[in-house]
């Protein structure tokens, strides 16, 4: 049955090539808000009449993406018209659709395909989130429906071909979305998660032309299970305040939670991987905190036991940043932007690794430590 949430109808998702819907250019790209003075700065902007196509990127591949079901209705409330593009971490020529990329101008490892919930796919049963979440909006929306999305692999992409296909989009607003934080290291730290994808992302977001470019990260804590320290990610978030480039935070509960975990439930009963990321979100969600035995099994995977995650209220929470901040700030996106395959990509950032005077392990204090 379909949630009882209240979607406002839109536009289909529309033709790469049709065309945009540039604001008036007399009229100021984000007005003062009119609703509530306490409505975070991101959700002004998006809610802005000049911000009519919103296209969702997912930042660092896999299920960023799915972490984007927290507030698609509400851009579907707003009366946005979204599309979706999915960094994929499964093979994109699994499915059964033809590749698009020579209408973009890309390199030849730029791999994108225009799917639908009825695409054929060779690991429907095992990988593949696209085809299922589009199911899930399917039956959500069916007035809307077939609804589409992209995806191309993540693995794959360099700057210089993707911005060229997010630009041709013709966004309003360019939206990434990050599982976790290491989007927002700089390169400096003692460990750094999966990074390039996330970087070849912001990168490729801020070379377009969209007159709003927000980077919402969620699960933050996560990466710590990737080697990300969390005293590395709040001080990031610290230094981007400081430079005006925080859109503000929400925390995500009620009816945005419940629509998430019914598309992860969705997901989990088509397919056979699990994301642990977004099962930490779900499970932080709904009040499991800690390590112990009860929080790992609420996360809902085989994939983690006692002591191997840590649960907090941290992690249901949407953080938003000014991307082009982010960028100025990071050292990985000046160090990707040329980069012309992921070889190369991965040689860079090993040897700007090697040259950069590295940090610490950097640590939240202990309580102890500052008692009376």
């Amino acid at each position: 049955n379909n949630l009882p949430m209240n979607i406002c109808n839109t536009t289909q998702m529309p033709n790469p090539n049709a065309a945009s819907h540039p604001p008036n250019q007399n009229e100021p790209i984000l007005k003062s808000p009119t609703s509530s003075f306490l409505s975070p700065p991101f959700i002004q902007h998006l809610a802005s009449p000049t911000i009519q196509k919103v296209v969702i990127v997912g930042c660092g591949g896999g299920f960023d993406f799915v972490h984007s079901m927290l507030f698609y209705p509400e851009l579907r409330q707003m009366g946005k018209e979204i599309i979706i593009v999915s960094n994929s971490f499964g093979d994109v020529e699994h499915f059964e659709s033809e590749p698009l990329s020579s209408q973009y101008d890309a390199t030849p490892s730029m791999d994108v395909r225009l799917v639908t919930a009825k695409t054929g796919h060779l690991q429907r049963s095992v990988y593949a989130p696209e085809l299922h979440v589009l199911a899930f909006l399917d039956e959500q929306f069916p007035e809307e429906a077939p609804h589409s999305m992209y995806a191309c692999y993540a693995r794959d992409n360099v700057v210089p071909a993707f911005s060229r296909f997010l630009e041709s989009l013709g966004a309003d607003a360019l939206v990434a979305v990050d599982g976790g934080s290491d989007s927002l290291m700089v390169g400096d730290e003692e460990d750094l998660g999966d990074p390039i994808e996330d970087a070849v992302t912001v990168c490729s977001i801020n070379e377009c032309s969209a007159n709003l470019k927000i980077l919402f990260l969620v699960g933050l804590g996560c990466d710590r299970f990737n080697g990300v320290s969390d005293a590395s990610s709040l001080r990031a978030i610290a230094e981007l305040t400081r430079d005006d480039g925080f859109f503000g935070c929400l925390s995500v509960c009620g009816s945005p939670l419940t629509f998430y975990q019914s598309c992860l439930d969705y997901i989990n009963a088509n397919q056979s991987f699990q994301s642990v990321l977004a099962g930490c979100i779900s499970a932080s969600g709904r009040g499991f905190f800690g390590d112990e035995k009860e929080s790992a099994d609420a996360v809902g995977t085989p994939r983690v036991s006692a002591g191997s995650c840590f649960l907090w209220p941290l992690m249901p929470i949407l953080w938003a940043f000014d991307i082009d901040t982010v960028s100025r700030r990071s050292r990985i996106v000046s160090w990707v932007k040329h980069a012309n395959s992921m070889r190369e990509l991965h040689q860079i950032l090993r040897y700007k690794r090697q040259v950069t005077d590295l940090r610490g392990v950097e640590e939240l204090p202990r309580h102890v430590d500052y008692r009376c």
